[in-house]
């Protein structure tokens, strides 16, 4: 009765969702002829929003969003789900954009949409082809660009967080990029890639940063976990240790 009672409502909230994000794309295309995305940023994360809550999804952010005044940053995240780029629009303030995997670059309507916000393609089992992407990486950095992408490459099987690959390590070390990381909780239950089926639920999103009380005040303001500076004095495979280390000390908790 339950798989019953999912299938029911994955087939009343489909329609909605792709009808909603069709809209809100068809909008947002239409305002980049008047207004830079820079300037639309914030009518990106309501329209993100809109749609999680169309696919019954409740967002909560658990801490600050790290000062985007200090950027850009290289936000690394677990993926778990389709709802993975959603997500980040929703709760990613400032100009930022991501790496995806080429395959989605051919799916009708979204990829499209990825070519638009300057999402950059990546195929992973060819090494070459992944470098340059890595390159077209830090060139968007450099001048200006925010980046989200996930270290473990591609959408977790299971549920956990899968090994990582070390390409956005060398971009942070390269541009000396802060490291944000970003820890996703529930996307994988609401939808993941075993199943075409919705689970209506909370999502959490938290960047993990370190916290501390500014002197003779009781603000609270976040400190970056690692500090470009402490790059120099690091390996690839240390700065990876460590952000794996820190995303997973959220997961388990």
């Amino acid at each position: 009765m339950k798989k019953l009672g999912l299938i029911l409502v994955s087939l009343v909230l489909w329609p909605i969702l792709l009808l909603t994000f069709g809209s809100c794309l068809c909008f947002y295309t239409a305002l980049l002829i008047f207004f830079s995305p820079l300037r639309l940023q914030w009518l990106v994360q309501k329209m993100c929003r809109l749609i999680l809550l169309t696919a019954g999804q409740r967002l909560i952010i658990t801490n600050q969003h790290p000062d985007i005044k200090q950027g850009p940053y290289l936000y690394l995240f677990n993926h778990g789900s389709l709802l993975d780029a959603i997500i980040l629009g929703a709760t990613l303030e400032g100009l930022f954009t991501v790496v995806a995997a080429k395959e989605y670059f051919s799916w009708p309507v979204w990829g499209w949409m990825m070519r638009l916000y300057n999402v950059v393609p990546i195929d992973r089992k060819k090494y070459q082809d992944a470098m340059i992407s890595m390159k077209a990486v830090e060139n968007k950095i450099r001048n200006g660009y925010s980046f989200g992408g996930s270290p473990e490459g591609t959408r977790t099987h299971d549920g956990h967080l899968q090994p990582f690959k070390k390409g956005l390590f060398h971009v942070a070390i390269n541009t000396k990029t802060p490291i944000v990381p970003v820890v996703i909780t529930g996307a994988y239950e609401a939808l993941n890639r075993k199943s075409w089926l919705i689970h209506p639920g909370t999502i959490k999103v938290c960047f993990v940063c370190k916290t501390f009380v500014v002197k003779n005040s009781k603000q609270a303001k976040q400190r970056l976990l690692i500090d470009p500076r402490e790059y120099t004095s690091m390996t690839v495979d240390q700065l990876l240790n460590k952000v794996r280390k820190a995303m997973l000390s959220i997961l388990f908790l």
